[in-house]
């Protein structure tokens, strides 16, 4: 590539950047670092960016953490659509309201209720499962692709764009750039944060034919594909084994240095305190069950909350918190539910140890690789890791801070717990992380990475 340097340029003609991502703050997902710091670290490279987003989201949680992260010099531009999955939630919310109310009198329900209940039976769900299944592809939001499809080629020949960076979830963005390729010939770059296809429930064939038929269509015509994993795209390349190996690159999430600069330093380990573990996000269903099953043990060797306590910042599922209370164990366990991200960091200095968990649901596979890993890191505590043998662990075991444990081997994860208990009384918590492993996930280290990738796409 001729007269070619770092900062994005090709000779005097500068690259441009259209990135879209249906996540991006206020809204509070997991999906909002990537387009947050990937832009930020575009831009001072020398890419002149513009990102399109939703400015309607199915996200309820609002969180504006990240907005001095956002590069000012890039032009945001939020556009709205009809939200299918929202109309029908409040259709559903209005019947289940009527329902529980007439159950809550005792008395016979209501002609009103009645017929609601006829009607969601032989119109509203029949409906509601032909629209997900056949008419919803590949999910919710390609009704927001498709609406906005006009307002994005507009952008990308007005601001005269070379390169489209489309992120995943959800996939219906995938759709929308491949038609912009379609129209516009421009460089198409897919960032897939989960894939698309593999290991999904499919009900329907039709329904995975033509999601396959979609997918295979964006991985012939992207220039670049990237995934957040090593394991996610040998996974991809088993699959696919006609995929040029050079349009494949890994980058994962990471984390933000800046985040980390201010917190207050943790202060002394108390021995007569509880060992405080925590963990962060969405405990899925039956993911934590062997944690549940680990504590029982523990409980059974005379362990109790003045030992160990367990704190959840995020959203455990009904089956963990039920099966804490079958098991008696429900003390030893603290709910804290959603917290802001910049309150998330400080209160990481309460706890002695940062507890994860890869497996128990099919959301989890080998390639696998939550963000909070990267801050799990760079707080540099111990990690103690109940899952697969898959990219997280090897990723963790090179940062000299993981405990790994087989997600099946509950004996195994109680007898760590117990170990991380002595280790916490005798004040000797203390690991070896790796800073310079540890510190090539910052995101100006992956931003650049990015900047590699696209600058030698034409």
């Amino acid at each position: 590539m001729e007269n070619e340097d770092k900062t994005g340029m090709t000779g005097d003609k500068p690259k441009s950047l259209l990135f879209i991502s249906i996540d991006f703050p206020p809204a509070r997902t997991s999906g909002i670092y990537r387009p947050v710091f990937f832009t930020k670290y575009l831009i001072e490279a020398g890419w002149d960016v513009t990102l399109l987003t939703a400015s309607t989201h199915l996200s309820t949680f609002a969180d504006d953490s990240l907005a001095d992260d956002v590069n000012p010099n890039m032009g945001v531009i939020r556009v709205s659509a009809p939200m299918p999955r929202r109309l029908t939630g409040k259709i559903y919310a209005r019947y289940k309201q009527s329902a529980e109310g007439a159950q809550g009198t005792g008395a016979r329900p209501t002609l009103k209720v009645r017929l609601l209940t006829l009607a969601k039976k032989l119109i509203l769900s029949p409906a509601f499962r032909l629209i997900d299944n056949f008419i919803l592809i590949p999910d919710n939001y390609i009704v927001w692709c498709m609406k906005n499809m006009p307002k994005a080629y507009r952008i990308i020949k007005k601001k005269r764009i070379t390169h489209v960076l489309v992120t995943s979830q959800p996939q219906s963005v995938q759709v929308m750039g491949l038609m912009l390729k379609y129209l516009t010939g421009i460089v198409l770059i897919s960032d897939f944060r989960d894939s698309w296809t593999d290991h999904q429930p499919y009900r329907y064939k039709l329904r995975e034919r033509v999601e396959k038929f979609l997918e295979n269509k964006v991985l012939i015509k992207a220039g670049a594909i990237i995934n957040m994993s090593e394991g996610d795209l040998e996974r991809l390349q088993a699959r696919k084994p006609a995929l040029p190996r050079e349009k494949l690159h890994a980058i994962t999430n990471g984390y933000n240095e800046r985040d980390f600069a201010d917190l207050p330093a943790s202060g002394p380990p108390n021995p007569a305190a509880p060992l405080r573990l925590v963990y962060v996000g969405t405990m899925y269903p039956h993911s934590g069950d062997t944690t549940v099953e680990a504590l029982r043990i523990l409980k059974e060797r005379g362990f109790g909350p003045t030992d160990v306590e367990l704190s959840i910042i995020g959203f455990p599922d009904d089956s963990f918190d039920d099966l804490a209370r079958r098991y008696d164990v429900a003390a030893m366990i603290r709910n804290i539910g959603f917290m802001k991200h910049a309150a998330l960091l400080k209160a990481y200095g309460d706890f002695d140890v940062m507890y994860l968990v890869t497996g128990g649901t099919p959301y989890y596979h080998p390639g696998m690789l939550p963000g909070k890993v990267f801050e799990y890191m760079r707080a540099g505590k111990p990690i103690l890791h109940s899952g697969l043998d898959g990219s997280a662990h090897q990723i963790l075991a090179k940062s000299g801070l993981e405990i790994f444990v087989p997600f099946d081997d509950v004996g195994g994860i109680a007898e760590a717990m117990v170990n991380l208990i002595h280790r916490h009384r005798n004040s000797d918590l203390h690991m070896k992380p790796d800073w310079d492993f540890i510190g090539s996930f910052e995101w100006r280290c992956l931003g650049g990475r990015l900047n590699e990738i696209l600058s030698h796409l034409r």
